[in-house]
């Protein structure tokens, strides 16, 4: 490597890649091949080929701070679910200020530059080619050669979600491990919410974004519209108790009434621990307001799970206490929902009683 050019400290490694090989001249191809050949795909995910890549670069430009940088594909190995890896969007008023790409903006949920208030983009305005390496070689599009300094965009709010990130992450300097730490305490638990309200945002009829025949332009906005409808649910208990029963009663018109089964998209939300406010919603839903769900019927083991209550301890309960209130007294035991504040009140009541 003949230009060698320091690296920013808040700049990805990805982003420095990109720098070294146009300052050499190299074409992204060029240089992704080059590496592959003789080092290992730039692109790996492999914890060994991606310390392989890092001491190759440090021993090449003689730049020690190469390895502090922010390996987003190290990252990948385990947290690709976070990340966005299949297309590039900058904020282009910050990149034409650095020329560089901090990490923050391969995070998927960072969708609005929280310094210029505008959504990033990740295609040419004019033409609607996409940005890629190359054309972040080059600092313009591919196709047409306007400046990527010169795409315009949306002028757009921070959502809940880009914020917070910005917060943790926008003068961010340290190492991936460093990075990948932080994203677990401070960000993880946060944007879980978004993929585990999705079920309820593509339900909600204010909800845009989601619509077949849409140019692939408009990715970034609906992702901002559907982060934004996932704030909303997640900040306001009676919107999202009112977008659980329509989603529930779309159910029911289509001829499922087991509750269960209705929000087994939800599963993995409610398992993870990070999902209090729904909990209390769907409580308050089928404990309070179940006449506005009154055609559907709840298994008592998953009624337990729900309102943590010791597996098997309500079951034996509504079956030696409770049986009028039971659907049947073979197999699964199970209710009309209308039912379940009548058994929980009663199965308090008894631990009462035994104190």
């Amino acid at each position: 490597m003949l230009i060698r050019p320091y690296p920013h400290k808040q700049e990805s490694l990805q982003s420095y890649i990109t720098r070294l090989s146009a300052s050499n001249s190299w074409s992204d191809n060029a240089f992704s091949s080059f590496f592959r050949a003789n080092v290992a795909p730039l692109r790996s995910v492999k914890q060994s080929e991606r310390h392989a890549i890092v001491k190759y670069l440090v021993q090449e430009t003689g730049h020690s701070d190469v390895a502090e940088l922010v390996d987003l594909w190290e990252m990948a190995g385990t947290y690709k679910q976070y990340l966005d890896l299949t297309i590039i969007k900058i904020c282009p008023k910050c990149f034409g200020e650095t020329n560089t790409l901090p990490p923050l903006w391969w995070l998927e949920n960072y969708l609005v530059c929280a310094i210029h208030s505008q959504l990033l983009v990740d295609r040419c305005d004019h033409c609607e080619q996409k940005i890629d390496r190359e054309s972040l070689r080059l600092n313009r599009c591919n196709q047409c050669e306007r400046p990527l300094t010169h795409i315009q965009s949306n002028p757009a709010i921070p959502d809940q979600y880009s914020a917070q990130i910005a917060s943790v992450f926008d003068l961010f300097k340290g190492t991936t491990e460093q990075f990948i730490e932080l994203f677990k305490q401070q960000i993880m638990s946060k944007v879980d919410e978004i993929s585990g309200l999705h079920p309820l945002v593509i339900m909600n009829e204010v909800h845009v974004s989601i619509r077949r025949g849409e140019k692939r332009h408009n990715a970034i906005v609906d992702k901002y519209d559907q982060q934004q409808q996932s704030q909303i649910l997640a900040d306001d208990q009676a919107y999202l108790i009112n977008s659980l029963i329509r989603y529930i009663r779309a159910y029911n018109e289509a001829g499922q009434f087991s509750l269960s089964k209705i929000l087994l998209a939800f599963k993995p939300f409610l398992n993870s621990g990070s999902c209090d406010f729904f909990y209390a919603a769907l409580y308050q839903l089928i404990i309070n307001e179940s006449e506005m769900i009154s055609d559907c019927r709840v298994g008592i083991k998953w009624l337990e799970t729900l309102i943590k209550i010791p597996i098997g301890q309500l079951t034996q309960f509504s079956k030696t206490h409770c049986k009028s209130l039971l659907l049947s007294n073979q197999g699964v035991a199970s209710m009309s929902v209308v039912n379940v504040r009548s058994l929980v009140e009663r199965y308090e009541s008894s631990l009462i009683e035994t104190v």
